[in-house]
């Protein structure tokens, strides 16, 4: 689920401001406000999704940043910042590094491969496969 946003930057002192400004100042209080109530108004787009709940939410400020939630339990009671706190926002220039280009992919190709629950199971059949290898050596 996308819902995009336009921030603003600020405005030059003493530049005249004649066109409309985005939603709100980026990297300001109301500019995090503005990105939670983009985040509340997805969470009641996915709520109307017919086919249930969606494991990921990503709201964008086009042309700045985006931010990722995500409810593996795929019941939409608890999107949270994903993959943490410090993460979860990824700007234009974050896009230069591999890590999150994958992340990107996998959120659109792929979500519920981003499921920390399935990636530590994964990892658990891939030590127990090897080390029942290791055994029968």
């Amino acid at each position: 689920m996308l819902e995009a946003k336009q921030g603003s930057k600020r405005a030059e002192p003493s530049a005249v401001a004649r066109s409309r400004r985005g939603t709100a100042v980026r990297d300001t209080s109301g500019w995090d406000e503005a990105m939670l109530a983009a985040k509340n108004q997805a969470e009641r787009y996915a709520k109307a999704v017919a086919d249930g709940w969606p494991p990921l939410l990503v709201i964008a400020d086009v042309g700045y940043s985006m931010e990722v939630f995500a409810d593996f339990s795929l019941t939409g009671k608890n999107y949270a910042q994903f993959p943490d706190r410090n993460n979860y926002r990824i700007f234009l220039r974050d896009l230069t590094k591999p890590e999150i280009r994958d992340r990107l992919r996998a959120v659109w190709l792929d979500p519920l491969s981003l499921d920390p629950a399935r990636i530590s199971a994964r990892v658990t059949r891939t030590v127990a496969r090897n080390a029942s290898g290791a055994r029968a050596r």
